[in-house]
């Protein structure tokens, strides 16, 4: 019953987060701008670039939102200039240098059309973004802080594991050694992916291979990669080595370790990417901010990480132990089913990954079927910390 209980809060824990309230989302009128964004400059000499834009005028006095936005090393300095189709100019900003952020509302332009230029007064290296707005001042999307809480709630997550993993007195060297498992796996999963994932990507769905069977084997690819290396590489080590003649406490922090790196690394990137974000938006694309705003704009979208979290430490947890069982018995078939398992949920994953998850509906979608994974994973943990063979530090320990 205990087991069940815990199985239907986190159930309910799930759909309270998918049906979070909306928040306002900060005012921008990126959506009238013209813009060009992340353009380098690796210039020997002073020089000139056209943006390519034309700003009508309707008429006299009428406002022209600007803004210029990048970074420029060295003592040059950059400008944006607006000139008439004879190319004259009759206005320029201030000279920027350094980290700059440049905004006004430019209401001293004749009716007419003219050319937007940015130029530069010596040898320059950086980059800029440029954006103008008919009528009115340039409003780009504000990140809220709201950004920061997937990744906090991802260490949070880490924490309460490891948290517990003291708590329960688990080995700290087969924590330790989950850990380094979990990154060496990775590591040749993706030393694998990279070159390939494209050929595979290619060949299924890139040709006249039929519908939708190539998507399908694909995504079973991709999963297929978790299942030939975090799951095949642990258990030849396991399995041939005294390394898997172990107690529960033993193969239960092994697991814990496994999972919990994999939610600090995670944590510790997405709240490296808010950061960055909050404090130095201009090192972001507008589009990555606009993204992020509209992301930051409902408390789903930055609980959906925390949740997937929780449960697929549970999943890692699971597919360990599963290993450890398989090796103190001598059965394979364990081992397999540890496969299926863990490359059944990362095809999941690719699956959202190839079509995006741009709506919370799609969000919350994709996390509750990786909240089934996790609560299959539970009960399968609690009857395996019943039947394990090896001998326990503690009589009567379970998993939770």
């Amino acid at each position: 019953m205990k087991t069940i209980r815990l199985a239907l809060s986190i159930l309910l824990l799930t759909l309270l987060t998918s049906c979070a309230v909306a928040t306002q989302p900060a005012p921008s009128n990126l959506q009238k701008a013209s813009y060009l964004t992340g353009h380098k400059l690796n210039e020997t000499q002073a020089g000139e670039f056209e943006t390519g834009f034309m700003i009508e005028v309707p008429n006299d006095g009428y406002p022209i939102g600007l803004l210029l936005k990048g970074q420029l090393n060295g003592d040059a300095t950059l400008q944006a200039e607006i000139r008439t189709a004879e190319g004259q100019t009759l206005w320029k900003s201030a000279p920027l240098t350094g980290a700059f952020r440049f905004s006004e509302r430019i209401e001293s332009l004749p009716a007419g059309q003219y050319a937007l230029f940015v130029t530069w007064s010596g040898a320059a290296q950086g980059n800029f973004d440029i954006y103008f707005v008919p009528g009115e001042a340039v409003i780009l999307p504000q990140v809220s802080p709201m950004v920061l809480i997937g990744g906090l709630g991802m260490l949070l997550v880490a924490l309460g594991y490891l948290v517990y993993a003291l708590f329960r007195r688990l080995h700290i060297g087969y924590l330790a050694l989950g850990a380094l498992a979990w990154i060496v796996t990775v590591a040749i999963k993706f030393a694998i992916a990279i070159p390939l994932n494209p050929l595979v990507y290619q060949a299924l769905l890139g040709g006249s291979f039929p519908q939708p069977w190539g998507e399908g084997l694909f995504h079973l690819y991709v999963g297929s990669l978790t299942g030939w290396t975090e799951v095949l590489l642990c258990w030849l080590l396991l399995r041939y080595t005294r390394l898997g003649q172990v107690s529960w406490k033993k193969a239960l922090g092994f697991g814990l370790g496994f999972g919990a790196v994999e939610a600090l690394l995670l944590g510790l990137l997405s709240l490296g990417n808010g950061l960055v974000a909050l404090l130095a938006p201009q090192q972001l694309s507008s589009d990555a901010l606009a993204a992020l705003t509209a992301q930051t704009s409902n408390l789903g979208w930055s609980l959906a990480p925390i949740v997937e979290r929780l449960f697929v430490v549970i999943v890692h947890i699971f597919c360990a132990v599963l290993l450890f069982y398989a090796a103190a018995l001598r059965k394979p078939g364990y081992f397999w089913l540890a496969f299926a398992f863990k490359s059944l949920l990362d095809s999941v994953a690719s699956y959202a990954q190839l079509h995006g998850l741009t709506t919370l509906t799609a969000l919350w979608t994709i996390e509750a079927i990786i909240a089934v994974f996790g609560v299959l994973a539970l009960f399968g943990t609690r009857w395996l910390a019943q039947h394990y063979p090896a001998p326990t530090d503690t009589a009567g320990e379970t998993v939770v």
